[in-house]
């Protein structure tokens, strides 16, 4: 699959999972699940196929704005977006109920394809494995604004080279390639006139 499928699929799961956890939550039959560990698990049969297709992992923590009150907290969301029983997208968060990672089966194969994390709600960090062989070939990061400022791509595996982009104000400023892998930018290429890809 290349990079304009690849993206261009993202939206519509995105759109369709806001869809689903708004379905979920309109759901007026959930089950509590029993677990031997020290949070609960709520799962949501959206289609009503007989299947979970959200699952929800809560804990009990002390509320800290009310004294002895004990207030309940979603760690972790597992979705099936396309029903087939197994997950496609798996949601952490923090003790503030903020999202901190999101992972995205984006071809239904069980694996991995889209890694993204936060820091105070804000998208930080994205690893991405284009042609979905189990291994990240593309790590962007950000800026607190949201904008690109570093992109590093292994584009073809057999070959350990990697390239690297440089971001300023949403525009590309340098470029270079590690040849053989080490680390380590062999060649430079500096432009102000591109734009992120």
């Amino acid at each position: 699959m290349n990079n304009h499928k690849f993206f261009s699929i993202r939206p519509l799961i995105l759109s369709f999972l806001s869809l689903l956890t708004a379905c979920a939550e309109s759901v007026q039959q959930t089950t509590m699940m029993p677990t031997q560990k020290d949070f609960s698990l709520f799962v949501y049969d959206v289609n009503q196929d007989g299947r979970p297709d959200i699952y929800e992992y809560i804990k009990e923590v002390a509320d800290t704005n009310r004294q002895n009150k004990i207030m309940r907290m979603i760690f972790k969301r597992e979705i099936d977006l396309n029903f087939d029983g197994k997950v496609d997208v798996t949601k952490y968060y923090n003790e503030s109920e903020q999202i901190i990672q999101e992972h995205f089966d984006l071809d239904f194969d069980g694996k991995i394809d889209l890694k993204e994390t936060y820091e105070k709600g804000l998208l930080v960090k994205q690893e991405i494995d284009h042609d979905f062989d189990g291994k990240i070939d593309t790590i962007k990061r950000f800026n607190d604004k949201g904008q690109l400022i570093e992109k590093i791509t292994q584009k073809n595996p057999q070959v350990k080279a990697y390239y690297f982009e440089y971001y300023v104000n949403g525009k590309i400023d340098r470029a270079g390639v590690d040849k053989n892998g080490d680390g380590q930018v062999d060649e430079w290429e500096t432009s102000k006139e591109k734009s992120p890809s």
